[in-house]
């Protein structure tokens, strides 16, 4: 462990881990938590992490609406300037 000024042992903080040592499951990836929910034992545990797994499919669910709703904008406006030029 490290050493503060005074001379103690200090504790260094880790991210990735709470106060009281539980992992964070926010910054983890979609892929991770599927493998941390396979090793995990405790009911409880498999709950949050399921439960985060939820939201990271939804938010992948509406981002691809989304682009697929930008690629559908932006063919509509290439058909738009493509009659204009072809009018000209």
């Amino acid at each position: 462990m490290a050493k503060g000024a005074s001379g103690k042992k200090l504790k260094m903080s880790n991210p990735m881990l709470t106060k009281t040592g539980k992992t964070r499951l926010g910054p983890l990836s979609l892929n991770q938590l599927k493998e941390m929910l396979e090793k995990s034992s405790r009911p409880k545990d498999k709950a949050k992490i399921q439960s985060r797994i939820k939201i990271l499919e939804k938010r992948r669910e509406h981002s691809g609406n989304f682009t697929d709703n930008l690629n559908a904008m932006a063919d509509a406006l290439n058909e738009v300037f493509v009659d204009e030029l072809a009018s000209k």
